[in-house]
């Protein structure tokens, strides 16, 4: 009996190796349904979550974009006599008298600055320079000085910049 017969041995490798697989088999199992369990908490989420952004999206109001250029747009070089003529246009519809426009002397490539002297009611000046921020060609008022002036009128000063590409 001290020796082991050879299908004994073979029996029990055999039923060792059932067992292993068994088990093997239970873990995948296992672990194969905690992943599909996880998979469907996932999508319950998404479905949850698009739900809730359809329900915002139902709320928002709707804002239709215009896409296609933007309204101001970087000039390709400095355009003194064009800016000159829209401020002499702004200026005109707002009832505005300018005493002087000079462009000026640029201390950075890419800005052109203006100096803008003149007078009118506040209504006037106020309108103007909402007309200038507002214009199509990328107009900025940097600085702004008034004092008082006529009767019912105000003296303005006005530091107005346009930008270009030029001296990129």
């Amino acid at each position: 009996m001290n020796r082991i017969d050879k299908r004994v041995v073979l029996v029990v490798l055999v039923a060792l190796a059932f067992v292993g697989q068994a088990a093997l088999a239970g873990v995948a199992y296992y672990v194969r349904e905690q992943k599909e369990l996880d998979v469907e908490q996932r999508l319950e989420q998404l479905r949850e979550l698009r739900e809730e952004q359809e329900l915002r999206q139902r709320m928002l109001p709707f804002v239709d974009v215009d896409a296609s250029s933007p309204r101001w747009q970087l000039m390709r070089g400095p355009d003194v006599v064009g800016t000159l003529q829209a401020l002499q246009q702004l200026g005109d519809d707002a009832g505005i008298t300018f005493d002087s426009q000079t462009a000026t002397r640029a201390a950075n490539e890419g800005k052109q600055p203006f100096r803008i002297v003149g007078h009118g009611t506040p209504e006037q000046v106020c309108t103007f320079v909402a007309g200038v921020e507002e214009h199509d060609r990328l107009m900025i008022v940097e600085t702004g000085r008034l004092m008082a002036g006529g009767e019912g009128e105000v003296a303005f000063e006005f530091g107005v910049a346009t930008y270009h590409g030029g001296g990129r």
